[in-house]
């Protein structure tokens, strides 16, 4: 296979991976309108956590105690912490703006691979985030009056920056710290190690009483296409796909994240202008440009 099929097939499977991604913002946003922000979250978790069970138990037998400690602060960093965070704050941010917020993943990426695991990058490496940054303003830029969007609710777009360093963390360390594990391993097991601490948030009488709510059986399937699919299946995909391309160029999969969600957003009579234009534009330039120098990272 030549390498622009490679490239072809990664670039694929990464579009995929953001239409699940861009679509769990408006997931969250439905599922907040019946259960608490920390239901959701949890939920999320233990029904992803109930899928994989089978594999994490017949997988964990075979780690060493080392690993399992690194499976569980990946675990917790990419998955377990920010998926509070980006439910309690999308209580009062929107589904398209929680996506902006996620966007500067890359950055965090690229500031990580550098100063912390060593890894060389290249000038165009920092020219492409730039540049998705930049696609990522223009998207912004009549929902928001400042690049964070402070003047509106700036405590919890300090949860979502929050969030979005762990993910540009965890990226870096599953890259080069879980090299050597393979991906149904990494997830099935932080899952299987987060089930019961998941399931305390499960167990008040307030989120049993809304099983008799008209609105559970549509929340839970919400719930439920986010933890299989957004979460489980798509972790897997993603660890899989990590193994086999750079940080920064896996990281860019939230700049085309912004770009389902805020397709979501139109569906749902969001309007669609030429800043949404130039930002597409801007973001697939932003990859092509992080992916330069395929030996860089």
């Amino acid at each position: 296979m030549s390498s622009y099929q490679k490239y072809s097939i990664q670039l694929l499977i990464l579009l995929l991976l953001a239409f699940i991604w861009g679509s769990s913002f408006i997931l969250i946003k439905k599922s907040l309108l019946l259960f608490t922000d920390l239901e959701v979250a949890a939920l999320r978790i233990f029904i992803a956590a109930l899928v994989l069970v089978p594999f994490g138990i017949n997988r964990i037998k075979k780690l060493s105690k080392q690993d399992i400690i690194k499976i569980t602060i990946s675990g917790l960093i990419g998955t377990g912490i920010p998926a509070f965070l980006f439910t309690t704050a999308q209580k009062y941010i929107t589904s398209s703006e929680a996506s902006i917020y996620n966007s500067l993943t890359p950055l965090f990426t690229l500031l990580f691979a550098y100063l912390i695991f060593k890894t060389k990058i290249h000038y165009f490496n920092v020219i492409g985030i730039i540049v998705g940054l930049i696609g990522t303003l223009f998207l912004i830029s009549q929902k928001a009056k400042s690049i964070m969007g402070f003047s509106v609710a700036p405590e919890y777009g300090l949860l979502l920056i929050a969030a979005t360093l762990m993910y540009g963390y965890n990226t870096n360390f599953v890259k080069y710290r879980l090299k050597d594990i393979d991906e149904i391993s990494i997830v099935s097991v932080s899952f299987l190690i987060m089930l019961i601490p998941s399931l305390l948030f499960l167990t008040n009488k307030s989120f049993i009483e809304k099983f008799d709510e008209p609105l559970f059986t549509t929340s839970i399937i919400y719930i439920l296409v986010l933890s299989v699919l957004g979460t489980s299946i798509s972790l897997i995909i993603w660890n899989k796909l990590l193994k086999n391309i750079s940080v920064i160029f896996a990281s860019t999969v939230t700049y085309i994240i912004s770009i389902f969600a805020f397709i979501w957003g139109y569906l749902d009579n969001e309007k669609f202008n030429l800043n949404h234009l130039i930002a597409i534009i801007c973001i697939f330039t932003g990859i092509y440009l992080v992916n330069f120098k395929k030996n860089g990272i």
